[in-house]
């Protein structure tokens, strides 16, 4: 009875966002689906303290969000910051049992999951639970983003299904523009060391790319998603290569020109003078680049190139620029001092 009359509570106005999708498609989206109320109705009913006989629990509509409130705190151990990993715990496991038997819920510990699922891919955002005064408080967002609505849709058809990891970090790179490990840990209610592969995994799959490098390297949106979600992207955000992307044009355009210097590898990158020197110094002790010269003079060419063993073999000033770089190269036999003097 308690679930039909919120059922009718719920669904007797709803207000509609009209999203507008490709092919002059149009999706109609409610404030507040019955999948996503209906979950945190029996959360309510099933978790709350039955000894605290004056309360009650409660829901309450308002312009931007719904708010669901139950007496009794979280218990087990549950908090709001690892809701979405922690086991079930059931204040009151027979009244779960009586819920489970009778089909109002298909198994424990999926409700959290399916309120998050339904919510990102209406565009809405995570749910935000929060305790006071021994209630547990449960706000859902109404607001809807009809690109990542769109997106999401577009994804599906593509057969390229977003799991709900991949939900939760895609539309917390459109709120914060970019996210490390430890940011990602926060959202994902995971240790950082967790969270981390996870960023790795959509930066494999095209989605995001890495800002920096280390340990709290940040990944922001990828160009082309970010223009599908309608996130601006800073002018320095735009000519950002990917770290690996950047290596391998890099290593062709030393084959193909010869040469490159520190000033052409910052204006192809993006990077300062510091990182783009750091991001050659990788590529020397990878053995696929040699520093060549010093000063403005400095450049990379290719490793094993026969200009660096002219240089090597030269003596005097060209010995002097070449630097420590040639200690890695044959020092001159008796018939290459002939041939030089023919």
């Amino acid at each position: 009875e308690t679930l039909s009359r919120a059922q009718k509570f719920i669904e007797a106005s709803p207000r509609l966002h009209t999203v507008n999708a490709e092919n002059y498609r149009q999706l109609e989206i409610p404030d507040l689906s019955w999948l996503v109320a209906r979950e945190a109705i029996l959360n309510a009913i099933t978790h709350r303290d039955y000894f605290q006989r004056r309360s009650s629990s409660f829901v309450r509509l308002y312009a931007t969000r719904v708010e669901f409130s139950s007496p009794g705190g979280f218990v087990g151990g549950v908090t709001p910051e690892n809701i979405l990993r922690h086991g079930p715990e059931r204040r009151n496991p027979l009244l779960a049992s009586v819920f489970q038997m009778i089909g109002l819920v298909n198994r424990a510990g999926v409700g959290v999951d399916r309120m998050y699922t339904e919510l990102l891919k209406q565009g809405k955002g995570t749910p935000g639970y929060w305790s006071s005064e021994g209630s547990v408080h449960l706000t859902i967002p109404t607001s809807v983003n009809a690109d990542f609505v769109c997106f999401v849709r577009e994804e599906e058809q593509e057969k390229r299904a977003l799991g709900l990891d991949d939900l939760i970090v895609l539309h917390g790179m459109t709120r914060r523009g970019s996210l490390n490990a430890r940011e990602a840990g926060k959202i994902l209610h995971l240790p950082w060391q967790e969270a981390k592969p996870k960023l790795a995994e959509l930066r494999g799959r095209g989605y995001l790319v890495p800002a920096g490098r280390g340990q709290w390297v940040s990944y922001r949106l990828a160009p082309v998603p970010a223009r599908r979600l309608n996130v601006q992207l800073r002018s320095e955000d735009e000519n950002w290569v990917d770290a690996e992307e950047l290596k391998l044009r890099l290593l062709r355009i030393i084959r193909e020109r010869g040469r490159v210097a520190n000033a052409e590898v910052r204006a192809i990158s993006g990077y300062n003078r510091a990182q783009a020197r750091d991001f050659m110094t990788a590529l020397r002790k990878e053995g696929q680049v040699i520093l060549v010269g010093r000063g403005r003079a400095a450049h990379y060419v290719p490793a094993g190139s026969g200009k660096v063993a002219r240089l090597n073999h030269c003596g005097g000033e060209g010995a002097k620029l070449a630097g420590s770089a040639f200690t890695q190269w044959p020092a001159p036999t008796r018939d290459m001092e002939k041939e030089r003097e023919r």
